[in-house]
């Protein structure tokens, strides 16, 4: 009987000790779990702010090239309308760059880039009141939009490299609060103080007007339908599959399934093993053409890549074109040609041709544009002399060349414009184009040049 009482009791101690150790490891693994939640959500938390000053670095450089830019164009302008456009733009692209950086946690630095942004903001405002009333800006003025550019170059180039810090480093959290925006030579008080040109009751701006930007005519109006193309007999498929084949420089029977495309430009796409070709159902023009590459070793120069590519469009295209500029990307040489007759460029008419740089063959070519804004132009003689046009232009350029260019606008009712284009150069060695209306007068556009090792591009 003792002995049984005895068992019981042991059995009951036993069990309570597993019912313990049960609950305690029961516990553990609760609590494991829910440490490894918490690590898991601060991770993700992590990575979410990461991604959000990401984005806020990314479009916050992007706000400084624009303002940078378009403050340099307002320098130059001599149109009141074209100084309202800019001055709008700086103003759109300055709130802008105010609303990213304010979303990164960054001490050093920042205070002073904000205050710049602000008040350039307001600046550009005042100077669009004074072009919408037509009047001309003062000398004190100009100096004001030249020391503001000088700058903004500056704090491009500082956030430039903080974006690329930002990127490389992995900045999370607290960390991102380290990175130092400081720019050497410049804080609040280097910013001109420009309250003297400001008036304190003027309203705060609630909107801004959408500008759309031409840039350098390369992608413009491709939502429309093709002129050149509408009435244009279809080819048959076996005409459209030997321009292929021509075009690609393989037989017929490599090229495979034929595809067919109905969009704006209506076209037959075929395959070959080493890429794919396009050619429109309505005249078998060269639409696309893409090669598959693998980027090795440059073996011939960009003149040469150039003349290769005037050499593949004579072959393929019967027009006259006029080279505008090129870019080196991966190897690839990519030049663009503009429609070109009677000693007038149609920057609307633009193609596309890409040269490998390792052995001269054509990788790429991109008609579509052409196709889309090709047409019979019946512009009249320029109403107004070069020399006319000339006195348009800033005294603080030094003209180069000129020449008659039709460029693309967004006019209502006017989907292009005959120009004067003047090469000219400005007081710092930049090179910018400015476009001058052959019947007004007025100035149309203006263009810098950015001439870098990959090539020339414009903005």
């Amino acid at each position: 009987m003792q002995k049984n009482t005895q068992k019981l009791r042991e059995e009951k101690i036993k069990g309570t000790i597993v019912k313990i150790v049960s609950f305690t490891v029961a516990l553990i693994l609760v609590a494991f779990g829910f440490i490894i939640k918490m690590c898991h959500d601060k991770k993700m938390l992590q990575i979410e702010n990461y991604n959000t000053y990401s984005r806020a670095f990314v479009g916050l450089t992007e706000n400084a090239e624009n303002v940078n830019f378009a403050l340099k164009k307002a320098m130059y302008t001599t149109d009141s309308n074209m100084l309202a456009n800019y001055a709008c733009e700086i103003i759109t692209e300055s709130s802008a760059a105010v609303t990213n950086l304010s979303s990164l946690p960054i001490n050093k630095g920042s205070s002073a880039i904000l205050k710049f942004f602000t008040q350039t903001g307001d600046f550009s405002f005042y100077l669009s009141k004074k072009a919408a009333a037509k009047k001309d800006i003062s000398s004190s003025e100009q100096q004001n939009l030249a020391s503001l550019s000088a700058v903004s170059e500056k704090i491009f180039e500082r956030l430039e490299n903080a974006e690329a810090e930002h990127n490389n480093m992995n900045y999370y959290n607290d960390n991102i609060k380290n990175m130092d925006l400081s720019i050497e030579g410049f804080d609040e008080n280097s910013i001109i103080n420009l309250s003297g040109v400001l008036n304190e009751n003027d309203d705060t701006l609630k909107s801004y007007p959408t500008l759309i930007y031409d840039g350098p005519y390369s992608e413009h109006l491709l939502n429309k339908k093709s002129v050149f193309l509408s009435g244009v007999k279809e080819v048959s498929l076996e005409f459209a599959k030997a321009a292929a084949a021509k075009a690609a420089g393989v037989k017929e029977s490599e090229l495979s399934k034929t595809y067919e495309e109905n969009g704006n430009l209506s076209a037959y796409r075929f395959n070959y093993s080493g890429g794919t070709v396009t050619v429109t159902k309505n005249g078998g023009y060269l639409m696309y053409l893409r090669k598959n590459v693998t980027q090795s070793e440059s073996k011939i120069s960009a003149n040469e890549a150039v003349r290769k590519a005037l050499e593949f469009l004579k072959n393929n295209f019967d027009y006259s074109f006029k080279q505008s500029y090129y870019s080196i990307s991966n190897g690839i040489c990519t030049v663009n040609f503009a429609y070109y007759k009677d000693d007038v460029i149609y920057y609307p008419d633009l193609v596309k041709v890409g040269i490998d740089l390792n052995n001269g063959n054509t990788v790429l070519f991109d008609g579509s544009t052409f196709l889309l804004n090709h047409k019979t132009r019946n512009f009249e003689n320029p109403q107004i002399s070069v020399t006319d046009a000339q006195a348009k232009l800033s005294s603080k350029l030094n003209i180069e060349s000129y020449k008659l260019a039709v460029i693309p606008s967004d006019d209502a009712g006017e989907s292009e414009k005959f120009t004067y284009e003047f090469l000219t150069k400005n007081e710092l060695g930049e090179d910018m184009l400015i476009y001058i209306n052959c019947k007004t007068g007025e100035e149309e556009d203006i263009l810098i040049l950015l001439k870098t090792d990959g090539g020339t591009l414009t903005k």
